[in-house]
Order: structure tokens, then C-alpha cells, then sequence
């Protein structure tokens, strides 16, 4: 109980955090309730499958279940599991937009905003995936889904997008056997395929990068890089000019994208004639600390 209470205040002592995460879940539920619902379409995740108790139980009940409601129970369990794996803060944050995504459900229409379906689809994964990166970014989410995703992220090193769209298929699969009908899972599939693109191409903080830099002064680069604050490992490797035949050092670097520009102003602060070739890294296997983790 303690640790929630300091992760409580730790929340409550960045409240232009806060704020930037209730606009990004405000974004979020624009997404489905001005685009997405209008088009008789489930959305995805623990809300989609809100919705999808909510229809079932009136039409082989004939009961009335309210989706929001059923979308801040069913999110309880996976918000412990939030707590105990993700992150303290992560999960008060992601609490706290949870209850402001019931309020919001409520309170804003739903009205059809665009006619054409498919359009009305890509526009509604386009703003939903805008509030959605913009919660990751704030160290929250949507819950549901977007936590059992994060912390497989977090855990395998892979992207976030990726995890999404695998649990999103079963909710999809629901959706096609309660309407009986094969186009809702065609539209929903571009839905999640542009909502996790945009993620992704908005929240990166799974993607890794490798650096290579060709230098004749890497004990004064990885002094300014260690004095900065960097904690990267860095291999150092005596070399030589192919053409000139000069000795200098490579030095590798694995860093994650957040820290990668830092990295080149750096090095580059130094030795301004460096050479510095950087690729993408599917995979790390040993020791690699993972840095966004640590805002959660």
C-alpha cells in the first residue's frame, strides 16, 4: 500500500504529464465514438469487447449491458497486472485514464461523421492511434489490451504494434461471429493495422538502434559520452584507414531511438569529423537496459 501511495504522489507531482494524458485519451475516444461506432463497427481491445458483451447481452438476452461500465470492471484484473509488472506509476496514470475513458464514452456522441465506411475506418485509426501514442509516451495507456501489449513489448523487446495486433485478432474474430458478417473483420483488420502503425510510428521505445563510429579520438568520445550521463557499453576496436592506412578505433554502440540523437551530438561535439553508420537492430541477447521501462 505504500509503494501505491508514493506512486500516487509521484503521478500527482507532474500534473502537465497528467493533463497531456487525458487530452490524449479525450483523442482517443474522438477516434471511436465520432468515426468508428457511427459505422456499426466494434472497436478493438478491452473497450471493443465492452461493446461486444454490451450487444450480445440484448440480443440473446434481451438484457441491457452498459459498455462502459463492463470496460472499467474488465480492466480491473489487468490493471494489477499493470502494478505488478509494467509499473507503479504506469498503472495509477493508466487508472486514472480509465475512468476519464468511461466519463468520456459517455459524454461525447456518437455521430456519423463521415459517411464512407473505409474512410470513416482509416480516420478513426489515425486519431485513435494518435491518443494512444500520446498516452505511451506519457508512461500510460488506454488499459486492457494496451497493458498485456506493453509489457510483452517490454519483456520480448519487440514493438509494441506488433503485440497489439496479435491479441486484437481474437476480439475481432468475436465481432465476426456475433454480426455474421466476414466484412466487419476486413474493415477492423485495416483498422488495426493503421492504428498500430501509427503507434509505432509515433512511440518507439522498443526500436533499438546500432551504431558504428570510426573515430581517432575515442578516449575523449566515450569520457563526453560517460560524462553526459550515457550508461551504453561500448566496444572499442583498434582499426586503420583502408586508403590512408591512418590507425583510429571503431567504436559499437546499441542504444535505443530516444538516446540515439543525444548520442551523435555528442560524439560529434568531440570529433566533429567522425564517420557514424547507424542501422536498425531487431534483437539484443544478453544484458541491455531497457530505459523507458524506468519512467513506469
Amino acid at each position: 500500500m505504500k509503494e501505491f501511495f508514493e506512486a500516487v504522489t509521484a503521478v500527482a507531482k507532474k500534473p502537465k504529464s497528467l493533463i497531456i494524458s487525458i487530452v490524449g485519451v479525450f483523442i482517443y475516444t474522438l477516434g471511436i465514438n465520432l468515426f468508428l461506432t457511427p459505422t456499426n463497427l466494434f472497436p478493438i481491445g478491452i473497450m471493443g469487447l465492452a461493446y461486444e458483451l454490451s450487444f450480445a447481452a440484448e440480443k440473446f438476452l434481451g438484457m441491457t449491458l452498459s459498455a462502459d461500465s463492463a470496460y472499467l470492471v474488465m480492466n480491473i484484473p489487468i490493471l494489477v497486472l499493470g502494478y505488478l509488472k509494467v509499473g507503479k506509476k504506469f498503472t495509477v496514470k493508466t487508472l486514472i485514464v480509465v475512468i476519464f475513458t468511461t466519463i468520456f464514452i459517455r459524454i461525447i456522441p456518437i455521430q456519423l461523421v463521415i459517411e464512407d465506411t473505409l474512410l470513416a475506418v482509416i480516420t478513426s485509426a489515425l486519431v485513435s492511434g494518435l491518443g494512444t501514442a500520446i498516452l505511451l509516451r506519457e508512461g500510460a495507456s488506454s488499459g486492457g489490451t494496451d497493458i498485456i501489449a506493453l509489457y510483452m513489448s517490454i519483456a520480448k523487446g519487440k514493438s509494441f504494434g506488433t503485440f497489439n495486433t496479435i491479441f486484437n485478432g481474437f476480439i475481432i474474430l468475436i465481432a465476426v461471429i456475433l454480426t455474421n458478417d466476414i466484412t466487419t473483420a476486413v474493415y477492423l483488420l485495416i483498422y488495426v493495422y493503421i492504428l498500430s502503425v501509427t503507434i509505432d510510428r509515433i512511440h518507439n521505445s522498443s526500436e533499438k538502434f546500432t551504431m558504428i563510429i570510426v573515430t581517432q579520438h575515442s578516449a575523449a568520445v566515450k569520457q563526453n559520452l560517460f560524462g553526459a550521463g550515457i550508461r551504453r557499453g561500448i566496444t572499442i576496436i583498434d582499426s586503420k584507414g583502408g586508403y590512408t592506412g591512418n590507425p583510429n578505433n571503431t567504436l559499437i554502440i546499441t542504444c535505443e531511438r530516444s538516446e540515439y540523437q543525444e548520442l551523435t551530438l555528442l560524439i560529434k561535439s568531440v570529433d566533429d569529423k567522425a564517420f557514424i553508420s547507424t542501422f536498425k537492430t531487431q534483437d539484443v541477447v544478453g544484458e541491455f537496459e531497457n530505459t523507458y521501462l524506468k519512467t513506469l
